[in-house]
Formats: structure tokens, C-alpha cells, sequence
């Protein structure tokens, strides 16, 4: 697979640093502090944890603060909320100095992440997560298979989820999933409709939480 455009990377992460911001604002004093922000709080932190090791802890934060939440004793708040554990164990082995670090944190996240996908195979978001952690590793690593698997089904759930995810997220899943999909025009065409109805709803990042 051929690693992502660096000045894409940057947008992508300047975009994260602007819904961050408007997250906290929601969430701040008097303002909204519920399910919605909080995850996409964790989305977005994931998104800056690519390159940002400090944000790791923040994420992490974030996310026991969804365990405790209602939705997440629920199954598919469970099932989402272990997927970015995984995740971010994965990101772990991209942050370490030390190789057998690396491979100790990029095994167990990765068993994290084929669990919560074997549970459920039709969940979006940890396909989705599986995918990214997983499609510029090197294939000694055993696991463009799953790649070629994640890729496949992304692309057809993906157009069934347009009401799923917020638009930032929706975009930024699709997005991914076109410049790794292989020539495949019927799953692209139906990829570019339902980025298309995405942009057409226009989801918040949370609801009464929209971005700047």
C-alpha cells in the first residue's frame, strides 16, 4: 500500500486540531457534556495521536471515561470503545524506540482489534480502525490479508452508514478507504454517492456541536 500524501496527513491533522477545539467548547462549562462529544473527542485524538505521541494519554483518558458511560456497557459501545484500545496499542508500537516494544504493543493491539472484528464483522468503526492500523505495515507482518478483508467490507458498508458518523468522520473513513481501494469501479462509484450523501446531511461532530 502506498502511504498517504504528507500535505493530505497535514490537512487531515489541522482539521482535527480545529474539531478539537470546538469539541471543548461543547463540552465546556454550561455548555454540552454527553456521549456524542466525548467519542468524537476520542476520534479526533486518535487522529492526532498519528503523530503527536502526548495525545495518547488524553485519548486514553477519554476513553475510560466512555467505559463508565452507559453506552459503553452497551455492545456496541463496548465493541467501538475495545476497538480504540486496540488502536491505540497499535500506536504505541509506533511511538516505541525499541523494536521487540514495538512488535509486544502492535501484537496485542492487533488481537484486540481481530477480536472486536471477529464479534461483529459488519461494525464500521472497528473495521475501519483494524484498516488503518494495519495497511502500511510491512507484509512480513502477516497481515495484508486482513487488509484485502477490511477493504472489501468498507466498501460496502460504508454506504449503508452515511447516517452513522458525524461528516468529518464519514469523510475521513471514506477518504481512506478510496485511496487504498483498488481499481474497482462499481465499490468507487458507490464510495463517491455516499460521500457525496454524507456531505448532503451533514452530520455534526456532535449533536448541537457543529464544526467551525
Amino acid at each position: 500500500m502506498t502511504p498517504p500524501d504528507h500535505a493530505d496527513f497535514n490537512q487531515a491533522i489541522q482539521v482535527a486540531l480545529s474539531d478539537l477545539d470546538t469539541l471543548s467548547r461543547c463540552d465546556a462549562p454550561g455548555g454540552r457534556d454527553d456521549t456524542d462529544v466525548h467519542l468524537q473527542k476520542l476520534r479526533t485524538l486518535y487522529i492526532l495521536a498519528v503523530e503527536d505521541e502526548s495525545r495518547l494519554s488524553v485519548a486514553r483518558s477519554e476513553l475510560d471515561r466512555l467505559r463508565k458511560s452507559t453506552w459503553g456497557h452497551e455492545s456496541d459501545g463496548h465493541r467501538t470503545l475495545e476497538a480504540y484500545a486496540g488502536a491505540l496499542e497499535a500506536l504505541d508500537a509506533r511511538h516505541s524506540f525499541w523494536p521487540h516494544s514495538r512488535l509486544r504493543h502492535l501484537r496485542s493491539g492487533m488481537q484486540t482489534l481481530d477480536s472486536v472484528v471477529e464479534e461483529d464483522p459488519r461494525a464500521v468503526e472497528p473495521r475501519y480502525l483494524r484498516l488503518v492500523s494495519t495497511a502500511f505495515l510491512p507484509r512480513f507482518l502477516g497481515q495484508s490479508g486482513n487488509v484485502d478483508e477490511d477493504l472489501g467490507a468498507l466498501a460496502l458498508l460504508l454506504p449503508e452508514a452515511t447516517r452513522d458518523f458525524p461528516r468529518r468522520t464519514f469523510e475521513a473513513m471514506t477518504r481512506t478507504v478510496l485511496d487504498l481501494l483498488e481499481e474497482d469501479a462499481s465499490a468507487r462509484e458507490a464510495l463517491e454517492a455516499a460521500l457525496a450523501e454524507a456531505r448532503r446531511l451533514d452530520r455534526p461532530l456532535a449533536p448541537g456541536c457543529s464544526a467551525a
